[in-house]
C-alpha cells in the first residue's frame, strides 16, 4: 500500500480520487472504495447484473464491502466458515457410538458429509486461484481438469467446496479421479454475498449449476436433502461420513465456528501430529512399522494409532497431521477411545 492516508483526507480529496481510481495505485484502490462508501460518498447499486462472457446474466442483490476479498479480482485469501460438530458434543461424555440427533424441520436443510479437502476457489483478473481454506496453501495448478472447467467462471468470483476422490469417501491426492464438489458461493462477479442468507446464497449456485458452471464428472454442486432423521441414517448406511446440517436462514461467516453449520457424524474424527513410531509385533512384522506415536492436537494426549510402512519411509511421515477416526475421548486422559488411522492432513499445518 503506498503512503498516502486516506482516512486523513476531506471528502472531497477522497471522492476525487474514487473518481479517477484507475489513476491511483492499484494496492489502494480497494481502500479508497470502502472508505467512499462507509462516508456514503458513493452508493453500492441494489441489484447487481451477474454478466458471464457467455451465458444469460443473474440478478444478484448487493451485499456489503468485503474485508477480504478485493472488488478488483485480486486474490486475497478468505477463511472458511467452521462447522460446530454435534456428534462430539452429544458423544463424548460417554464414550458411546450412537447415531446423532439431527435438527428437523424449520430452514434446516442436511448435505451429505465429504472426506476430502476444503479448497476455495477465487476466479481472478489474472486466472484462477486454487488455496487451502484451513491454511491458505497454494494449491493452483494442482487440478488442471477441474481448473479447465472452473476458467469460465466470472471476474472476482469466489466459491467454497471440497476436493473428493471418486463419490467422496477416500482421497488420493496423488491419482485417480477427482471432483471438486461445490457448497457455497461467497462473492459473485465482485459482489460479496457473504451477508446473504444460505437459501439465497444456493439459489445462486442452483443458477450457475443450470448455466452449465459445474459441468461434468470433475466439477458438481453438492445435492441438498431434507433435514431428517431417516434421511441422516440413510447417508450413514450408504457409507458417507455423515452430513452437514445448514441453516438455511444464517450468513457467512468467514473465520467462524457456528451452531449454523453442523457436522454430524456416528464416528468422531480428529487431527493429531506424528511424533514417532513403534516396531511391529509377531515374527512376520518386527522388521517393519505397526503404529505411529501421535499426540492429538486438541487435549495434547499422546497415544498410539496403527499404521504399517517400511522402517525408511516412517521419518518422512514424522511432524506430519493425520486425521483419526475414534469413539469418544476418556474424560480423565483425553486419549481417544479405539483410534484408528484415517488419512494425512496435507491441508494443515504441523502444530
Amino acid at each position: 500500500m503506498s503512503n498516502r492516508n486516506y482516512k486523513a483526507m476531506g471528502d472531497r480529496k477522497l471522492l476525487a480520487c474514487y473518481h479517477d481510481l484507475d489513476g491511483q495505485p492499484a494496492e489502494d484502490r480497494d481502500v479508497i472504495t470502502s472508505l467512499a462508501i462507509q462516508r456514503g460518498l458513493i452508493e453500492r447499486p441494489e441489484m447487481t447484473e451477474f454478466k458471464p462472457r457467455t451465458k444469460p446474466a443473474i440478478r444478484v442483490r448487493a451485499g456489503h464491502p468485503s474485508e477480504g476479498l478485493s472488488p478488483y479480482g485480486r486474490s486475497i485469501p478468505v477463511k472458511p466458515m467452521l462447522a460446530f460438530d454435534l456428534s462430539t458434543r452429544v458423544n463424548k461424555a460417554t464414550g458411546e457410538n450412537r447415531i446423532v440427533t439431527v435438527p428437523e424441520g424449520g430452514d434446516w436443510m442436511i448435505e451429505p458429509k465429504y472426506d476430502g479437502i476444503r479448497l476455495m476457489v477465487h476466479m481472478t483478473e489474472q486466472g484462477i486461484r486454487v488455496y487451502g481454506g484451513r491454511n491458505g496453501s497454494d494449491h493452483t495448478g494442482n487440478q488442471p481438469k477441474i481448473e479447465h472447467v472452473l476458467a469460465q467462471l466470472p471476474v472476482d468470483t469466489v466459491l467454497d467446496g471440497e476436493l473428493v476422490h471418486g463419490a467422496g469417501k477416500h482421497l488420493d491426492m496423488s491419482n485417480g479421479a477427482q471432483m471438486y464438489v461445490v457448497f457455497d458461493v461467497l462473492r459473485l462477479n465482485g459482489t460479496d454475498v457473504r451477508s446473504l442468507p444460505f437459501r439465497e446464497r444456493r439459489q445462486l449456485l442452483e443458477e450457475m449449476n443450470n448455466l452449465e458452471y459445474f459441468d461434468g464428472e470433475n466439477v458438481q454442486m453438492t445435492p441438498q436433502l431434507p433435514c431428517r432423521q431417516e434421511v441422516y441414517e440413510e447417508l450413514v448406511r450408504l457409507g458417507w461420513e455423515g452430513g452437514m446440517a445448514k441453516n438455511m436462514a444464517a450468513p457467512y461467516r468467514s473465520g467462524k465456528r457456528s451452531r449454523d453449520l453442523l457436522k454430524l457424524k456416528p464416528q468422531w474424527t480428529d487431527e493429531a501430529v506424528v511424533i514417532g513410531y513403534e516396531m511391529g509385533k509377531g515374527e512376520s512384522n518386527q522388521t517393519k512399522v505397526g503404529a505411529l506415536n501421535i499426540r492429538m492436537l486438541e487435549t495434547g494426549a499422546e497415544t498410539s494409532v496403527g499404521f504399517g510402512c517400511e522402517v525408511g519411509e516412517v521419518f518422512e511421515h514424522v511432524g506430519k497431521i493425520c486425521e483419526i477416526a475414534h469413539f469418544g475421548l476418556f474424560a480423565d486422559t483425553g486419549k481417544p477411545r479405539h483410534p484408528g488411522f484415517v488419512r494425512w492432513r496435507p491441508d494443515r499445518d504441523p502444530a
